[in-house]
């Protein structure tokens, strides 16, 4: 039996579920492997049809146990590491100006997370067309 810890991303129940589960497909798979061993063509393919639903058990029931898993990491993280950086409010500034890094290719509205603490620069309309600069992805 796998052990899980305390406050785990699985609970017992969960765990045995997907244990007993395997199981039974594990026992499918060998049962149709040794069942198909004579016979005609069409009785294979019914030995096949098992093997293969038992495979299919074991992947949708260990595909399930991981998503519950990730969702139970998700939520950890979020408790134990809240996200710091809060969304600022990307509204442009009251002229509507434009602003930007040297160096960089890309044009931000006043207020954006991107260039915030940092010496930006305003840059008109025709310079961000005359420089080829781009639209920022997160306030443009």
């Amino acid at each position: 039996m796998i052990g899980v810890a305390p406050g785990g991303p699985w609970t017992k129940a969960q765990v045995r579920l997907v244990a007993g589960c395997d199981a039974v497909a594990a026992v499918a798979i060998a049962f149709a492997a040794v069942a198909s061993g004579g016979g005609s063509e069409q009785d294979q393919i019914v030995w096949l049809d098992l093997a293969v639903l038992g495979l299919v058990l074991v992947v949708v029931v260990t595909g399930s146990l991981l998503l519950v898993a990730r969702r139970a990491v998700g939520r950890r993280r979020l408790r134990l590491v809240p996200d710091v950086l809060e969304r600022v409010a990307t509204a442009p500034t009251a002229d509507g100006a434009w602003w930007w890094l040297p160096g960089t290719a890309r044009a931000h509205r006043g207020g954006c997370q991107m260039i915030a603490g940092k010496p930006a620069e305003v840059i008109s309309t025709d310079a961000i067309r005359a420089s080829r600069l781009s639209r920022c992805e997160v306030c443009g």
